[in-house]
């Protein structure tokens, strides 16, 4: 079975107003950070809008098959082009996103299920921090051609585990804004 880790870069960042796989945490961007946590369990792409784009991504990329279809098409086509039996999904905003959560996530696929996705104490559920089985494209592609974007949409026509992250639901932060980064650097980066 060929595994494989996506990390969803191909947002607009519109709310930071810059690339947000391009901000640093400790010296090293949110890009390389994933890739170093992610690297040594399955081999990593970028799913990124235009390949064009990002001449500063130096990792091998995967293109939206549907273009502004959000992570969802990034989703969809990292299954398809990357040639995976399973695939781990890893937004780049967040960047705290640990190994241990994704060999979790693997984990959760040999039971049996279609998809495994991270939940949190608070009933908050994060799909786009799960794994995914080449099975579940063509219930991807069925929604992006209906251009229904949200993943609980997928979720729900899957048959999903849901993946507690318990002590390490602080791994799960999404950062979107230049505020949030700013608090984010202070909590756990500053000297």
């Amino acid at each position: 079975m060929k595994t494989g880790c996506v990390i969803l870069a191909g947002g607009k960042s519109s709310r930071m107003g810059t690339a947000k796989f391009s901000l640093e945490l400790g010296g090293i961007t949110f890009l390389e950070r994933l890739f170093e946590e992610l690297g040594s369990i399955a081999e990593v792409v970028v799913s990124v809008g235009n390949m064009n784009g990002h001449p500063d991504i130096s990792l091998p990329m995967v293109e939206d098959l549907y273009p502004d279809h959000g992570a969802k098409g990034g989703i969809y086509s990292a299954l398809i082009a990357g040639g995976f039996d399973v695939l781990l999904t890893a937004p780049c905003d967040v960047p705290l996103f640990s190994g241990r959560l994704a060999r979790r996530l693997f984990g959760a696929l040999r039971e049996g299920a279609d998809a495994a996705v991270m939940a949190t104490d608070d009933g908050r559920i994060h799909p786009l921090c799960g794994a995914y089985k080449k099975s579940c494209a063509d219930v991807f592609r069925e929604d992006l051609e209906r251009k229904e974007l949200r993943m609980t949409s997928v979720l729900k026509k899957l048959n999903t585990v849901y993946v507690n992250a318990e002590t390490d639901s602080w791994r799960l932060q999404n950062i979107n804004t230049p505020k949030e980064y700013e608090a984010l650097v202070r909590q756990y980066f500053s000297e």
